[in-house]
């Protein structure tokens, strides 16, 4: 992947400031630094099939996902708009969005054993 639409591990890590300041967020200090040492679809594919829970009480997966999905969001809107109309907080929003899909995931599984 090249070019404008591609994403690349710099970008991810250090290129973006608002990158470094949700991974700073999210991650501990040791999982930072497997960001910096590990190929960049090992660590994709690491963090969406890791099942540890959140201090909030949701996924990590799900969680990795939208702050992807974020920053994904972000990167394209201010290329495209030449500025980014998403607001600047982006942890608040990571997590709310994190939640609603947890929620939206604990009331599916909920509702299919109540059907069996």
């Amino acid at each position: 992947m090249n070019g404008v639409h591609s994403i690349s591990k710099e970008w991810l890590t250090c290129d973006c400031p608002l990158a470094c300041m949700v991974w700073e967020a999210l991650l501990e200090q040791q999982d930072r630094l497997a960001l910096f040492n590990t190929e960049l679809i090992s660590w994709f594919i690491n963090n969406l099939a890791f099942s540890k829970g959140t201090q909030e009480g949701k996924h990590w997966s799900i969680t990795f996902a939208v702050a992807i999905w974020y920053l994904w969001k972000w990167r394209k809107a201010r290329i495209f708009r030449h500025g980014s109309s998403m607001g600047y907080k982006p942890i608040g929003h990571i997590h709310c969005t994190s939640g609603d899909i947890q929620h939206a995931m604990d009331n599916r599984a909920g509702a299919v054993n109540r059907q069996k």
